[in-house]
């Protein structure tokens, strides 16, 4: 009778057993997926965080409107008019100080000065004509202003009083200009880069001032020397661009803060 009480105590004492071990692996088990979810839980986390510092890059580069470009658009039409020769324009740097003085002198007379016939003018005009299209941290140096033909001083610089005068007769024609009119495909600005970058298309057309006629050959800025469009008269700007728009190379001119706030041109390239 004894041996019989002592087996069912044994049997009691193996179900105990088996169940706490069955309550261990549950819990056990329970735990390991808890542990899985909470890694799974932090890596999307991560991934939130990234993500979220990606666009924050992103949001760093805005596209421009053609409204908001619109405070460079004239000046691009300026760098075409004597400086499309030059391009492309890998740093603004290249362009020699006498190249930058000429194209502050012409801006400058017919910018500020609508009298004609201007003899004299002073340096920190001339400064300042260049600056709002170089920047204020561009370098160069007032000095005297060769004659755009090529004939000797056309502007001679004191130093001392701050003035130029013209020197001579210089009633001749020059090597002329480029008549353009820049067509707006893409504006962007880079906030780390501080740059805006604007891209256009450019319809060209000689220009020999009052010594001849209008031009009949219409060109890509990139390219003065091909005609892509001819006509006998004085066609507008916007039937030429309408014929050619698709032959028309797409220019892109980027602009750089400077230290007063204020954007100079930094480059000009193709595309």
């Amino acid at each position: 009778m004894e041996n019989v009480k002592k087996e069912k105590n044994h049997g009691g004492l193996i179900v105990i057993i088996i169940i706490l071990l069955l309550i261990c692996f549950c819990l056990g088990g329970f735990i390991f997926l808890n542990r899985e979810k909470v890694f799974v839980k932090r890596d999307i986390t991560s991934t939130k965080k990234l993500t979220n510092n990606n666009k924050g890059t992103t949001e760093e580069i805005k596209e421009l409107s053609e409204k908001e470009a619109r405070t460079f658009m004239g000046k691009i039409e300026n760098f075409n008019t004597y400086l499309s020769k030059k391009y492309p324009i890998e740093d603004v740097n290249s362009l020699s100080n006498d190249e930058v003085l000429q194209f502050g002198e012409t801006f400058l007379i017919r910018n500020i000065y609508t009298n004609g016939g201007i003899i004299g003018f002073s340096g920190a005009r001339l400064k300042n004509e260049i600056v709002s299209y170089f920047g204020a941290d561009y370098s160069f140096e007032l000095k005297d202003i060769p004659c755009h033909a090529g004939d000797g001083v056309l502007y001679q610089y004191n130093a001392s009083n701050d003035e130029y005068w013209m020197v001579g007769q210089h009633g001749h024609g020059g090597p002329g200009a480029s008549r353009n009119k820049a067509y707006f495909q893409e504006g962007i600005y880079d906030k780390n880069a501080d740059t805006y970058t604007i891209k256009v298309k450019v319809v060209s057309a000689d220009d020999c001032g009052d010594i001849c006629g209008p031009s009949s050959n219409f060109y890509d800025a990139f390219d003065l020397t091909t005609p892509i469009y001819n006509v006998q008269d004085d066609t507008e700007y916007d039937v030429v661009y309408k014929a050619v728009s698709d032959k028309l190379s797409i220019i892109s001119y980027t602009f750089i803060g400077n230290s007063d706030g204020g954007y100079g041109l930094k480059s000009v390239k193709l595309g």
